[in-house]
């Protein structure tokens, strides 16, 4: 069976759960706990009404340098138990243990954990699992009960939007089991692109978890000797720390850039999800711009900086059958030796004509010729 470790939201694991929470994510509350929620503060809120309604709660960005590093330890800590451990995003995790592992797990990280045949229902099982306690879903037909007395609200957990939620909401669905007498093609008509989510815990879920691999990360640190507040005198040295990674890169892509700037006043960071599919320098130049506006250092003063590109990996495209694709003049010449007289040559004739059939002529192509050929049949325009 799979286990999952669930410490969602990772923000707030280790702090005092009593006080007040609000994770701030683009200057807007991202999760907030029941303490900051008795004060009547909701997801989605501005970071200033959250001052204002509870000047003394504690807050906390949903994803920073240090949390990252956290959670890299807290995954290389369950590699000990299990060579099989994936942790798709912060707070959740995936491996393959006993269950006497699994609840010293719980016990000594006070993790809510599931175990089911597949990583939906385990998610699903931990959801419903209280802190430092394993519920474990039996096999078969059994785990259908368990469903139809799940929320679907724990199903933004898989991804699902709040927008669908709200949907199901107002039709009067609020368990996963009443969508057991949908078939199949109502739930794709109405989840869409979020069929997905539901098909795998109602269908077919995920029962492997992949192997643990260490994050490879690529890391470059400049230490000014002044303190710095001006952007065209930090201009230049992100633009020499956007080199030197893309130096060291070697080829691969990375998932996540991770920006520590030391001030005066203490130590900024940020994190930023790269989507690029090649990293110029120009482009991670722009990011880490974009990072340094995002973390306000520039007023405090820069001291240090720190770049950090981690989750490397090879960007594997396929862009047809075969290994590699033949020039475009060796594609022409092999149409040309298999088909003779069937490709042809436009020659401008009268440019200017009413008629478009007099503004050019069509000859046969020939290997020497220099222009582009054209199949037979074809028009111009």
């Amino acid at each position: 069976m799979l286990t999952c470790v669930l410490l969602h939201p990772f923000c707030f694991h280790g702090l005092d759960s009593s006080t007040p929470l609000v994770a701030l994510e683009g200057k807007r509350a991202r999760f907030v706990n029941w303490a900051a929620r008795g004060l009547g503060i909701e997801e989605g809120m501005l970071e200033t009404a959250v001052r204002l309604k509870a000047p003394n709660a504690q807050l906390v960005p949903t994803l920073s340098p240090a949390l990252c590093e956290r959670w890299s330890a807290l995954l290389e800590s369950l590699y000990v138990l299990s060579p099989n451990v994936d942790g798709p995003k912060e707070g959740i995790a995936f491996l393959t243990v006993r269950s006497s592992d699994a609840a010293q797990i719980a016990g000594e990280y006070s993790a809510r954990v599931g175990r089911a045949e597949t990583q939906e229902l385990a998610l699903l099982a931990a959801r419903g699992a209280e802190p430092g306690q394993v519920v474990e879903l039996e096999r078969g037909d059994k785990q259908k009960p368990f469903l139809e007395r799940c929320p679907l609200a724990f199903l933004g957990l898989l991804g699902l939007s709040p927008r669908t939620l709200e949907r199901l909401n107002w039709l009067g669905l609020h368990f996963i089991g009443a969508l057991y007498g949908w078939s199949k093609a109502q739930l794709a008509g109405f989840f869409g692109g979020e069929y997905w989510i539901v098909a795998k815990v109602l269908f077919e879920g995920t029962v492997t978890v992949t192997r643990y691999r260490v994050a490879q990360k690529v890391r470059a640190v400049h230490t000014t000797y002044d303190t710095l507040h001006e952007p065209y005198q930090l201009e230049p040295l992100l633009e020499k720390l956007s080199k030197h990674l893309t130096s060291r890169l070697e080829g691969k892509l990375a998932r996540r850039l991770l920006l520590t700037v030391d001030t005066p006043l203490g130590q900024l960071g940020d994190v930023t999800v790269l989507k690029e599919k090649s990293l110029e320098a120009k482009v991670l130049y722009r990011a880490l711009k974009l990072a340094l506006e995002r973390t306000g250092a520039m007023e405090l003063g820069v001291d240090k900086l720190e770049a950090t590109l981690s989750d490397l990996f090879f960007f594997g495209e396929q862009r047809g059958l075969f290994e590699t694709r033949p020039p475009v003049s060796e594609a022409v010449e092999m149409v040309h030796k298999r088909f003779p007289n069937a490709l042809l040559r436009v020659v401008p004739a009268e440019r200017f004509s009413q008629a478009r059939e007099q503004r050019f002529t069509l000859i046969p192509w020939q290997p020497l010729d220099t222009g582009r050929p054209r199949a037979r049949g074809t028009r111009g325009r």
